[in-house]
């Protein structure tokens, strides 16, 4: 009897406990994906372009299907509560006003595009900023102006008080603190942030799908990576909830996170 409770409780101090991420397919036939609040809108694939742009759709929430959204074909897509705006290849760049159909053309051009949780619109443009990249401008929407930032990025992201976020060409992640760049731990390849502040990324580890996914760990000053997904691009939910595009041209969401009890053997 001794000898059968000291097994169990061995074998109860080898236990552990697993995290299973699980990760639903949203759509098919998606290269980009933008999401504001209730609104979403995705880069597709049409296998005939040929020029590395695509058709863009709008999600109807009533019949919860894509709708095609006009003539024009994009590469990337950022959504915003009232404008929304797409940039193509050659980092030509329209936008639209809702409820207007119409996408007129910008006189700026950009390599990427994010819009804020709060609507701040940040840009990389094509103005080099060497080494760090591309030149970082916050439109000023209303205006016909752009407020220029030092340093440059490839990629940028921009949190709810309208800070930018950036990722230089060496991957390197800097926040921008209201005065001056502060350097992040970590490496990222997207970067994207919801509106409780915390980033997400798409660090520098190849998955099957494309890059391993990473959230900040404020506790401990790093990442967490969220097992059983890896892509090319990312996007948040008005719940900061993880949508991930991958290299098979799918988006998965995370729908929820299941904690497994695993004896100790």
């Amino acid at each position: 009897m001794k000898k059968t409770l000291i097994f169990f409780l061995l074998l109860l101090s080898l236990a552990y406990s697993v995290d299973l991420h699980l990760w639903e397919l949203f759509s098919d036939e998606v290269t980009h994906l933008a999401i504001h609040g209730s609104k979403m809108m995705k880069v597709g694939f049409d296998p005939s372009s040929g020029s590395g742009n695509h058709p863009i759709y709008s999600w109807s929430p009533s019949t919860q299907t894509w709708i095609s959204d006009g003539p024009f074909l994009a590469t990337q897509v950022a959504l915003g509560s009232q404008n929304s705006y797409f940039r193509t290849v050659t980092n030509t760049v329209r936008s639209k006003i809702f409820p207007s159909t119409n996408w007129v053309s910008e006189s700026w051009t950009a390599r990427h595009i994010k819009i804020g949780t709060s609507d701040h619109v940040f840009y990389a443009g094509t103005t080099l900023a060497l080494p760090s990249g591309f030149a970082i401008y916050k439109w000023n929407e209303g205006t016909t102006s752009s407020e220029v930032f030092t340093q440059g990025a490839l990629v940028i992201a921009v949190d709810p008080a309208g800070n930018p976020w950036r990722v230089d060409p060496n991957n390197n992640i800097y926040r921008w603190d209201g005065s001056q760049w502060i350097g992040v731990a970590g490496k990222a390849i997207d970067i994207i942030i919801g509106s409780d502040y915390v980033p997400y990324i798409l660090g520098q580890t190849i998955g099957d799908e494309g890059f391993i996914v990473q959230k900040w760990n404020t506790s401990v000053g790093g990442w967490d990576t969220l097992p059983g997904i890896s892509g090319v691009s990312l996007a948040l939910d008005s719940q900061n909830n993880p949508y991930v595009v991958t290299n098979l041209k799918q988006a998965f969401r995370l729908r929820g996170v299941m904690t497994e009890f695993c004896p100790g053997i």
